[in-house]
């Protein structure tokens, strides 16, 4: 982050798993998140990251769900 700082990166999407995730979230270090929910359900998996923030928009893509938070 500090090499993209230098850089003057001003916006980095992030598509981790997990863990990597919950570390961004954890350190307060967002400023929005998109969570996309398709119908389908998998039964089993890894967990979703937990975020806490502020619901701003919903809508649908295709027969997906999408909702974006702010913190």
């Amino acid at each position: 982050l500090h090499n993209l700082m230098e850089l003057r990166c001003s916006s980095l999407l992030v598509e981790g798993g997990g863990a990597t995730l919950q570390t961004f979230i954890d350190a307060g270090m967002w400023d929005e998140a998109r969570v996309i929910t398709a119908k389908m359900n998998l039964k089993r998996g890894v967990p979703a990251p937990r975020l806490k923030g502020e619901l701003i928009d919903e809508f649908s893509l295709g027969s997906d769900a999408v909702a974006i938070f702010r913190p």
